[in-house]
């Protein structure tokens, strides 16, 4: 949920002129933030539902599932957005790409090469499958990098011993 709310919040940052290396930066943290219930997930399976044991293997597989979900609920949520709530978005983009290559003092040629790149990218973006793809990855790989942290960590070959 985090992750989501920050996808759609910031959209309308666009609007609002907050660049788009600053909304790239918050987006990739909330989704550090968002992914870190991976942590507690594969926790919780491997102290209760696999008696507090748990091979690198198993918790990869709990932790990319968790990611799965996480990133296909954030594609459908993306996809509503961008095409019933913010059926501009890739105007401003270009918009705001114009601005930022500008700001930069990137050359009238250079302007021009990135412009009909953007121009054609939003072309595409406007399929469906395209746009899902792109979404996926955008999130997935903060997922997996993560997912491959937290099975690390949590790893374990043996019960752990209870003193009495």
């Amino acid at each position: 949920m985090i992750t989501i709310s920050w996808a759609i919040v910031s959209t309308n940052f666009l609007e609002k002129g907050v660049s788009y290396n600053t909304r790239l930066a918050m987006g990739y943290v909330t989704m550090i933030l968002g992914f870190s219930m991976i942590y507690v997930g594969v926790k919780r399976f491997r102290d209760t539902e696999n008696g507090g044991i748990i091979t690198f293997g198993g918790a990869m597989k709990v932790a990319s599932l968790i990611t799965l979900v996480a990133s296909t609920i954030y594609v459908v949520i993306w996809m509503i957005d961008y095409y019933f709530f913010y059926p501009n978005f890739g105007k401003e983009m270009l918009e705001a790409t114009h601005a930022q290559l500008v700001a930069e003092g990137k050359t009238a040629a250079e302007i021009q090469q990135k412009m009909a790149d953007m121009a054609k990218f939003m072309e595409m973006y406007k399929n469906p499958v395209v746009n899902a793809l792109m979404t996926y990855t955008e999130i997935a790989p903060v997922g997996i990098v993560i997912s491959l942290i937290v099975s690390l960590i949590l790893k374990r070959r043996q019960a752990p011993v209870i003193n009495a």
